[in-house]
């Protein structure tokens, strides 16, 4: 298959029963955790959104008085519209940043499902290709060190976040979170490490744009989040055809 003919059939695969009803499922099942979460911790859910609303504007107004003390910044957050024009830029920033809790979780739910997405795929269009899969201890280790990593990013890009220039780096560390699981989610069934770490590295720069065209997709609200099971569908086309023709080679040579 060729790249337009994956992105044909992983929209194809995407818009069947199956995959919608564990999209569906995936989605209800987060917005239940979400919701059970707030109702146990505050009186109702009127409650909560107000109070998200009163963190988003004191986020702002917190984060204003700490970079009004920067000689340069101080004086432009004298004139007004400045002054409202960063403000709304960081409560745009906050606010990106509960959606993509939002988006995280929801990614977790549907990784339990992964593997049904990844059969579904192989079973259609790859069905010579059988599942070696990759030990629970290879898994716990990975999630460790790119949740690790990933906290590393977002403290160490923290003061860029507050700048309306740089503010763009905000989405550096859900994306490398976003590329590196997804990737090994699907790997990890359909691969062991030798074949995984094979692939990652031959094909780099075409699973980066992958990944970067289906993040970009995740930040159109609400659309973005129930196009999360076309990105595995499309990262599992890629990477079974990668591992047949990985194969053949391997077998070719034997």
């Amino acid at each position: 298959m060729h790249s337009s003919e994956i992105l044909v059939a992983a929209l194809d695969d995407s818009l069947s029963f199956r995959v919608l009803r564990i999209s569906i499922a995936s989605f209800i099942l987060t917005l239940s955790i979400l919701l059970s979460f707030a109702y146990y911790f505050f009186e109702n859910f009127h409650s909560t959104f107000s109070y998200f609303g009163e963190v988003v504007h004191a986020s702002a107004g917190v984060i204003l008085d700490k970079i009004n003390s920067i000689p340069l910044v101080g004086i432009l957050l004298e004139h007004e519209i400045l002054y409202l024009f960063f403000k709304y830029v960081i409560m745009f920033s906050v606010g990106i940043g509960i959606y993509y809790l939002f988006f995280i979780i929801y990614g977790i739910v549907l990784g339990f499902f992964t593997g049904n997405l990844v059969r579904y795929v192989q079973k259609k269009h790859y069905s010579n290709v059988i599942f070696k899969g990759m030990h629970i201890i290879n898994t716990v280790i990975f999630y460790v060190k790119t949740t690790m990593l990933t906290l590393f990013i977002f403290v160490i890009l923290l003061p860029l976040y507050v700048l309306p220039v740089t503010n763009f780096t905000l989405l550096l560390s859900p994306y490398y979170f976003f590329h590196k699981t997804i990737i090994y989610d699907v790997a990890s069934v359909i691969n062991d490490m030798q074949e995984y770490q094979k692939i990652i590295k031959v094909n780099s720069m075409e699973l980066k744009g992958i990944t970067g065209l289906c993040f970009a997709l995740s930040l159109i609200p609400v659309i973005g989040i129930f196009l999360y099971p076309l990105y595995i569908i499309l990262i599992s086309h890629y990477i079974l055809k990668e591992t047949e023709e990985l194969r053949h080679l391997q077998n070719f040579h034997s």
